[in-house]
């Protein structure tokens, strides 16, 4: 049975409304008889709340303890996600990074994933469940929780989308595509429809704004560690019904001379 990993970001899960929203985006997967995996960010504006609460607190903020407040945005959002879809009718439970675990390797708040424990997780695929997972964070060997940076629940769909051995790994972001120049600046940018995926590449590290900057975090970082299981073979933008916007990452041996990046138009 075909599985499938879905990451939806804070905006996505902003608010109640939009949170039942993506229970029946995944929903939609689970009635295609496939396997489905979740991962999650905190709803849209619950860390940068946290981290100024941090401020008040302390200008040293302890690091450690740093990354135990902002990680608890996602627990939050994964355990609403998981209620609903309890709620409709679905086996579902909400799964901390230290449950499983992620293991990570580095600093604070820029730690690495560096291999997730699956053993329990595949066995509630298998029993028909559906698993939702804190993005963005890991726990170390110090038994202590780490965040993984910007794009971090990016990454972490990933890496679990590595581990478990997924067939696809479907981000779901509520931007408009890569344009050819600010489009809040210019009104005359236009949407690049196709582009390699080199080229998105060489201009991000020109320093080139996109409007959805995973293309130059989780490649760079994460991607070239997939080895010989998976690659990237393209990333593709486009609308569902509700407006938002799919970027899909498709690991497959089959295509990965296709290093291309694909944004079709609604």
């Amino acid at each position: 049975m075909k599985t499938v990993v879905l990451k939806f970001g804070g905006t996505s899960v902003g608010s109640i409304d939009r949170i039942k929203r993506v229970c029946k985006i995944i929903a939609s997967y689970k009635r295609k008889n496939v396997k489905v995996l979740v991962i999650s960010s905190a709803m849209s504006g619950v860390t940068n709340d946290l981290v100024n609460k941090s401020k008040l607190i302390s200008n040293n903020f302890d690091k450690a303890e740093y990354d135990t407040l902002v990680s608890t945005g996602e627990q939050a959002s994964c355990a609403l996600i998981a209620g609903r879809l309890k709620h409709m009718g679905f086996k579902s439970r909400s799964w901390m990074s230290w449950q499983l675990p992620i293991l990570t390797e580095g600093p604070y708040s820029g730690a690495r994933i560096s291999k997730v424990v699956v053993k329990e997780l595949n066995k509630y695929l298998k029993s028909g469940g559906i698993p939702i997972i804190t993005g963005f964070q890991g726990v170390n060997n110090k038994l202590r929780i780490t965040t993984i940076g910007r794009s971090g629940s990016d990454a972490s769909a990933i890496m679990l989308a590595k581990f478990i051995k997924a067939e696809e790994c479907i981000i779901y972001t509520d931007v408009d595509g890569v344009y050819t120049t600010d489009p809040r600046q210019y009104k005359k940018a236009k949407k690049i429809k196709k582009i390699f995926y080199d080229e998105m590449l060489e201009m991000a590290s020109t320093g080139f704004n996109f409007s959805y900057n995973a293309c130059q975090i989780c490649p760079t970082r994460y991607l070239g560690s997939l080895g010989n299981s998976a690659a990237m073979s393209s990333l593709v933008a486009s609308y569902n019904e509700s407006g938002e916007v799919v970027m899909m990452l498709s690991f497959s041996r089959e295509c990965r001379q296709q290093k291309r990046v694909h944004g079709i138009e609604g």
